[in-house]
């Protein structure tokens, strides 16, 4: 029986190109993604300090409470009031 024909197997260097250019531009999409919208979503978090000494005075028959906050995480913080206890006793401040 004779062989008609001969033909080497693979694929051709172009089409070999393409499609190690298609895949690098796959993977580096989908690094790309991680980075830029699942990693900073999975890393903020809240973190709150009180620097110094906090303060309470009496001024114009009210006592006045000074503290200084500071947000050290990555996400926004948003003070609405809070509630403060002293000696069992606790005290509201409005939400401004």
């Amino acid at each position: 029986m004779k062989v008609l024909y001969k033909r080497k197997g693979g694929i051709s260097a172009p089409v070999l190109a393409i499609l190690t250019f298609a895949v690098l531009l796959v993977v580096g999409v989908a690094i790309l993604m991680y980075f830029y919208v699942i990693a900073p979503q999975a890393t903020k978090q809240s973190q709150l300090s009180i620097l110094g000494e906090p303060v309470i005075r009496f001024s114009n028959n009210e006592y006045v409470l000074s503290v200084t906050i500071k947000n050290l995480g990555s996400d926004t913080v948003m003070l609405q009031g809070a509630t403060i206890i002293i000696n069992d006793t606790s005290y509201n401040t409005p939400d401004d």
